[in-house]
């Protein structure tokens, strides 16, 4: 049959034979549906894990899309740029399509194209992309005021160097003792050394980032 002949959607066939001595056979029917429209794809979600608004390496993010086909045959997001491959999408209810995808063997920070591709089963196809933010370098920490062996008395001014592009939290200790925390770059925190017995303490800063990602500073000895 030339499929040019056939319209979008169901036809109907009728098919008899004649044999050799002219006589017809009775009328047989069958219904060709043809289909060139590929499904459509809408509203790609990349769910991070929670809290977060970025993902870092062996996390996993959750990928839904909607749909819109009725005679689907598969819808696969590919996640190579994520190390995971090509992962086969399942339906969740109504139209919308998920999987989970684990970040493998990837490092450094980037936006990484997630693309999902549905396909039905006359082979017409559609593709639609969503980006991801992977995070897996931790923040800068380091306190840079006082000096390590500085002799200090009263109250103390702190400064630091906590930075990222995605900086979530910054915690100061003396000891282990949790002072105080602020969620800016580069923050300074005030320090009562009278409520410390003499002695020497350490300082530290915990630095947090929104994957996670956490650096702890050197120590810095005050006396």
């Amino acid at each position: 049959i030339d499929n040019s002949l056939l319209s979008e959607g169901e036809n109907v066939i009728y098919v008899h034979a004649k044999d050799e001595a002219g006589n017809w056979g009775p009328f047989e029917t069958a219904i060709i549906t043809k289909d060139t429209t590929p499904p459509t794809i809408t509203d790609i979600q990349t769910i991070y894990p929670t809290d977060q608004h970025t993902v870092r390496e062996g996390q996993t993010i959750t990928i839904k899309a909607n749909v819109t086909e009725e005679n689907i045959d598969s819808v696969v997001a590919n996640c190579s740029a994520l190390g995971a491959g090509a992962i086969e999408m399942t339906l969740e209810s109504g139209n919308t399509y998920s999987c989970q995808c684990t970040l493998v063997n990837t490092s450094g920070d980037f936006n990484a194209t997630i693309h999902v591709t549905a396909t039905d089963i006359a082979g017409n196809s559609d593709t639609d992309s969503a980006n991801v933010t992977v995070d897996n370098t931790p923040p800068t920490a380091e306190i840079t005021s006082p000096s390590d062996g500085d002799v200090v008395s009263g109250a103390i001014t702190v400064t630091t160097t906590a930075t990222d592009s995605h900086l979530e939290l910054v915690e100061f200790y003396i000891g282990t003792d949790l002072v105080d925390t602020n969620t800016s770059q580069n923050p300074t925190f005030a320090l009562d050394t009278t409520s410390y017995p003499n002695g020497e303490w350490i300082l530290t800063i915990n630095a947090y980032d929104d994957a996670g990602n956490i650096n702890v500073s050197e120590g810095v000895a005050i006396i």
